[in-house]
């Protein structure tokens, strides 16, 4: 007699996108206060924080890409850049909001998250092990 095994039910695309966005922008968010407070108590000088917004951005697009495409089972490629696209719109239109309509530096923004999310999709693609799958062999 056969098992039946019960699939998990898979979430929906815009839930998984919800879900990336969401991660992306605790990411941004932990990663801002913490350099707030390094820069605050003189841990950090002011010249590194270009560098630590450019390490932001990256990793909270990777990671946020990385969980949804993991947590999806079609698509994962385009979840994640789909994802990286919702996470730039949304700093686009924070970027507009705060600095009056100055777009300084988003084609570069743009380049690092396309980036950041095309790695994390293509991470997502990798293949499984699936284990040993041959004749085993007692001697």
């Amino acid at each position: 007699m056969a098992y039946k095994t019960k699939k998990a039910k898979q979430a929906s695309m815009p839930a998984v996108l919800l879900m990336g966005f969401g991660i992306s922008w605790a990411v941004t968010v932990c990663a801002a206060v913490t350099e707030t407070f390094l820069v605050a108590g003189e841990r950090i000088g002011e010249g590194r924080m270009t560098t630590w917004a450019v390490g932001t951005v990256i990793l909270a697009v990777f990671v946020g890409a990385l969980v949804a495409s993991m947590k999806s089972d079609r698509r994962k490629l385009a979840i994640s850049l789909i994802c990286g696209g919702i996470y730039f719109a949304s700093l686009l239109c924070v970027n507009l909001l705060f600095y009056g309509g100055r777009l300084h530096g988003i084609w570069a923004s743009m380049l690092t998250i396309l980036g950041a999310s095309l790695l994390a999709g293509l991470l997502s693609l990798r293949q499984k092990p699936t284990g040993f799958k041959g004749e085993k062999r007692y001697r």
